[in-house]
């Protein structure tokens, strides 16, 4: 990898604007990186790689995970192998409960979406927790919200 990344330096002025060569740090800053880079929403997330692999091994990556909670407020059914059983939730937020603004599609088992489907009622307007890769600053939505769990009943 390290010969790779010096071959790809020497080559840098080649790339497309767009493309930008990122920098390697060694994995004693990967804490100062996590905190300083992808806490503050600059960088999703940081790639490990071992700095004398081959360019077969094994990537171990760590993203950064936001949660936030929802209230269902419909059903969409699947389409495709979910044919049958739910696709996603439409759900509101804690500041506006009542307005359908997110779309829920991730995250659930078979079997879940089925018991959700079948039993849309029981689900209708219950407060469920998802995940997402960080938050859209324009919405405050998830930005790719995956179904984690089902929040207690109050």
């Amino acid at each position: 990898y390290r010969d790779r990344y010096m071959l790809l330096k020497t080559q840098a002025h080649y790339l497309p604007d767009w493309m930008s060569i990122l920098p390697v740090y060694p994995i004693s800053q990967a804490q100062t990186l996590w905190k300083e880079q992808v806490e503050t929403g600059e960088y999703e997330g940081l790639v490990f790689r071992r700095r004398l692999g081959t360019i077969d091994d094994t990537l171990m990556r760590a993203k950064r995970t936001v949660t936030a909670d929802f209230i269902i407020l419909g059903f969409e059914p699947g389409e495709g192998k979910h044919a049958g059983r739910l696709g996603a939730l439409i759900c509101g937020t804690k500041e506006k409960p009542t307005e359908a603004c997110a779309r829920v599609g991730n995250g659930f088992s078979d079997a879940l979406r089925e018991e959700i489907w079948a039993n849309q009622g029981i689900w209708y307007g219950r407060w469920i927790e998802c995940s997402g890769k960080g938050l859209f600053e324009t919405t405050g939505l998830l930005r790719h919200p995956s179904f984690e769990r089902l929040r207690p009943i109050d």
